[in-house]
């Protein structure tokens, strides 16, 4: 409705879960992304590194800044590249005793860090040691 009265023309295009990316990498090298994208925020990072995306200008909202502290999935080598229109709360539940045995001394905080994890709790000598 607001682009309608202020002359403005959107066209929305969905793409399905499992294509999204193939698809936003696809426009990416043929220069044709659109003006706007949504993506996950495990997503942001990914395209951000391909180059696909362009980083945002400090953008203010009634008078706090959106940089790079206030979302991590949203930036990427210390630039903004886009706003969350809604945020999850995400937690990790961990049994204390295996991380300890797989010699991990604290939970995971990033992605990175739990992955790393599961490979050190899933691999051939976490199956041995129990």
């Amino acid at each position: 409705m607001c682009a309608r009265s202020t002359g403005v023309s959107i066209e929305i295009s969905h793409v399905a879960g499992p294509g999204l990316i193939p698809k936003v990498l696809q426009q990416s090298s043929s220069r044709t992304l659109p003006d706007v994208l949504m993506l996950d925020n495990p997503d942001v990072q990914q395209i951000a590194e391909s180059g696909a995306l362009s980083a945002a200008v400090r953008l203010r909202r009634h008078g706090r800044g959106h940089g790079a502290g206030r979302g991590a999935g949203r930036t990427y080598a210390g630039k903004l590249y886009g706003l969350a229109p809604a945020v999850n709360t995400l937690s990790i539940f961990y049994n204390q005793d295996l991380f300890r045995q797989a010699g991990i001394t604290t939970p995971p905080r990033t992605w990175d860090e739990l992955r790393a994890a599961a490979r050190r709790l899933t691999g051939p000598a976490a199956t041995a040691s129990r």
